[in-house]
């Protein structure tokens, strides 16, 4: 390889690396906008700021993934250009569904397919898992289930637990199992990883807002992901063993009435306010 060749494959290497950063930093100051209460009289002009700084990134993704594709020759290259251009497509479509008159709806309850939403959060994470080859097992209840929930927060919550367990396994090693089934009280929801699991010291801290052991993370995700399950009545189970992985667990009671969560503040963040389990 002589030192243009070298030097054009460094090139596209690492801008590829840096539209990725950029693309993953949109998902979640994306996901971290959702996370706020619509019934806020400011949301309206959060939403429009929202949309503006992530519009102008996103132009420059899609524009640099087009750049690259059209040079580039290598199959690992096109195929992250490709989870690029995806991904933007996505953020796209999410900034679009966000502005119509529509959206505020998303945040009232309403009866939803369980395995069919767990579907579409393992879909929307499918790049993460192609990438580090993440082998995906359901073994879903014979007879599916539906929850009157907001489907909208749930999906956040869902993913952010798939996310952290995607993080945590292995490359080509880790596995990603999700299983549901039914008691005589309750729906139950089990999402397991063989990952690097949690260290017993951390595990009464994982949902205090702010604490992380990932270098480059916020804090918070846990944190929502409490507070939206707890607010959809929703009670969640974390168990771990270091070196062995983690196992989430959450509880849906059966034949309970939904509550319409009330919007909480919460350390300058609109939240949802936590239910209470029996």
């Amino acid at each position: 390889m002589n030192n243009v060749t070298f030097l054009q494959n460094h090139v596209k290497f690492v801008w590829t690396k840096r539209i990725i950063f950029t693309l993953s930093t949109l998902i979640d100051s994306y996901m971290e906008a959702l996370y706020l209460a619509p019934n806020n009289e400011a949301v309206p002009d959060f939403t429009s700021i929202i949309v503006h700084e992530l519009r102008n990134p996103l132009t420059s993704i899609k524009l640099s993934a087009q750049m690259i594709e059209a040079r580039a020759k290598n199959d690992d290259i096109k195929k992250y250009l490709e989870i690029i251009s995806n991904g933007a497509r996505r953020i796209e479509d999410l900034i679009n569904d966000l502005l119509k008159p529509s959206a505020k709806n998303r945040y009232f309850s309403e009866t939803v397919s369980l395995h069919k939403l767990i579907d579409e959060v393992i879909q929307l994470v499918d790049d993460r898992l192609h990438l580090k080859e993440i082998e995906v097992i359901k073994e879903y209840n014979v007879k599916d289930v539906e929850l009157c929930v907001i489907e909208a927060q749930l999906k956040i919550a869902f993913t952010n637990i798939i996310i952290n367990a995607i993080d945590a396994v292995a490359p080509k090693t880790g596995k990603l199992k999700v299983i549901t089934k039914t008691t005589d009280t309750h729906y139950v929801i089990t999402i397991e990883d063989n990952g690097c699991g949690i260290k017993p010291e951390h595990l009464n801290d994982i949902f205090k807002p702010y604490f992380t052991d990932k270098p480059d993370g916020l804090g918070l995700g846990l944190t929502a992901t409490q507070k939206i399950l707890s607010a959809n009545n929703i009670e969640i189970i974390v168990g771990s063993r270091l070196g062995v992985g983690t196992i989430f667990t959450l509880l849906y009671a059966k034949n309970r009435p939904h509550k319409s969560p009330e919007p909480a503040h919460f350390d300058g963040l609109i939240v949802l306010q936590p239910g209470t389990f029996e």
